[in-house]
Protein backbone atom coordinates (compact mmCIF):
# COMPACT_ATOMS: atom_id res chain seq x y z
CA UNK A 1 0.00 0.00 0.00
CA UNK A 2 1.06 3.55 -0.52
CA UNK A 3 0.85 6.70 -2.56
CA UNK A 4 2.32 6.88 -6.04
CA UNK A 5 3.07 10.08 -7.95
CA UNK A 6 2.05 9.31 -11.52
CA UNK A 7 2.40 12.29 -13.86
CA UNK A 8 1.66 16.00 -14.25
CA UNK A 9 -2.05 16.74 -14.59
CA UNK A 10 -1.54 18.18 -18.09
CA UNK A 11 -0.20 14.82 -19.34
CA UNK A 12 -3.73 13.39 -19.67
CA UNK A 13 -6.07 15.38 -21.95
CA UNK A 14 -9.73 15.56 -20.82
CA UNK A 15 -11.79 12.64 -22.10
CA UNK A 16 -8.89 10.19 -22.26
CA UNK A 17 -7.14 7.50 -20.26
CA UNK A 18 -3.68 6.01 -19.95
CA UNK A 19 -2.14 2.78 -18.66
CA UNK A 20 0.32 3.05 -15.76
CA UNK A 21 2.34 0.46 -13.87
CA UNK A 22 2.25 0.49 -10.04
CA UNK A 23 4.82 -2.04 -8.94
CA UNK A 24 3.11 -5.35 -9.84
CA UNK A 25 -0.25 -3.80 -10.83
CA UNK A 26 -1.40 -2.34 -14.10
CA UNK A 27 -3.79 0.58 -13.57
CA UNK A 28 -5.99 2.56 -15.96
CA UNK A 29 -6.02 6.29 -15.16
CA UNK A 30 -8.76 8.44 -16.69
CA UNK A 31 -9.50 12.15 -16.89
CA UNK A 32 -13.12 12.91 -17.73
CA UNK A 33 -14.25 15.91 -19.75
CA UNK A 34 -15.62 17.19 -16.42
CA UNK A 35 -11.99 17.23 -15.20
CA UNK A 36 -12.32 14.39 -12.69
CA UNK A 37 -9.64 11.70 -12.32
CA UNK A 38 -10.34 8.00 -11.77
CA UNK A 39 -8.01 5.02 -11.42
CA UNK A 40 -9.07 1.39 -11.77
CA UNK A 41 -7.36 -1.94 -12.20
CA UNK A 42 -6.64 -2.19 -15.93
CA UNK A 43 -8.46 -5.48 -16.47
CA UNK A 44 -12.07 -6.24 -17.23
CA UNK A 45 -13.08 -9.37 -15.28
CA UNK A 46 -15.01 -10.84 -18.21
CA UNK A 47 -12.40 -11.08 -20.97
CA UNK A 48 -9.31 -9.73 -19.21
CA UNK A 49 -9.31 -6.79 -21.63
CA UNK A 50 -7.35 -3.58 -20.98
CA UNK A 51 -9.99 -1.06 -19.92
CA UNK A 52 -7.48 1.78 -20.48
CA UNK A 53 -8.38 1.41 -24.17
CA UNK A 54 -12.09 1.97 -23.53
CA UNK A 55 -14.20 4.99 -24.46
CA UNK A 56 -15.31 7.54 -21.85
CA UNK A 57 -18.89 8.77 -21.63
CA UNK A 58 -19.19 11.12 -18.67
CA UNK A 59 -18.17 9.15 -15.57
CA UNK A 60 -18.77 5.85 -17.36
CA UNK A 61 -16.32 3.80 -19.37
CA UNK A 62 -17.28 1.47 -22.22
CA UNK A 63 -15.13 -1.69 -22.22
CA UNK A 64 -13.23 -2.01 -25.53
CA UNK A 65 -13.86 -5.77 -25.85
CA UNK A 66 -17.54 -6.28 -25.16
CA UNK A 67 -19.14 -2.86 -24.55
CA UNK A 68 -19.76 -3.50 -20.85
CA UNK A 69 -20.37 -0.20 -19.02
CA UNK A 70 -18.12 0.54 -16.04
CA UNK A 71 -18.91 3.16 -13.41
CA UNK A 72 -15.56 4.90 -12.85
CA UNK A 73 -16.38 5.93 -9.28
CA UNK A 74 -17.43 2.49 -8.03
CA UNK A 75 -15.97 0.03 -10.55
CA UNK A 76 -19.43 -1.55 -10.97
CA UNK A 77 -20.08 -3.20 -14.34
CA UNK A 78 -23.40 -3.38 -16.16
CA UNK A 79 -24.66 -4.11 -19.64
CA UNK A 80 -28.09 -2.55 -19.24
CA UNK A 81 -29.90 -5.82 -18.54
CA UNK A 82 -27.46 -7.21 -15.97
CA UNK A 83 -26.72 -4.57 -13.33
CA UNK A 84 -24.84 -7.08 -11.16
CA UNK A 85 -22.18 -7.96 -13.73
CA UNK A 86 -19.24 -7.57 -11.33
CA UNK A 87 -16.77 -4.94 -10.21
CA UNK A 88 -13.26 -3.71 -10.94
CA UNK A 89 -10.94 -2.51 -8.17
CA UNK A 90 -10.95 1.29 -7.83
CA UNK A 91 -8.02 3.30 -6.47
CA UNK A 92 -8.31 6.72 -4.86
CA UNK A 93 -6.74 9.59 -6.79
CA UNK A 94 -5.40 12.89 -5.49
CA UNK A 95 -4.18 16.07 -7.15
CA UNK A 96 -1.27 17.75 -5.43
CA UNK A 97 1.25 20.30 -6.67
CA UNK A 98 0.15 19.78 -10.29
CA UNK A 99 0.60 15.99 -10.17
CA UNK A 100 -1.83 13.07 -10.14
CA UNK A 101 -1.32 10.61 -7.31
CA UNK A 102 -2.84 7.14 -6.99
CA UNK A 103 -3.38 5.77 -3.50
CA UNK A 104 -3.63 2.05 -2.76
Amino acid sequence: MGRHRICPVDTIPPGTGIRVQLEDREVALFRTRGDRFFALENRCPHREGPISEGMLSGNTLICPLHSMRIDLATGTLSNGADEGAGTIKVFRTELKDGYIWICE
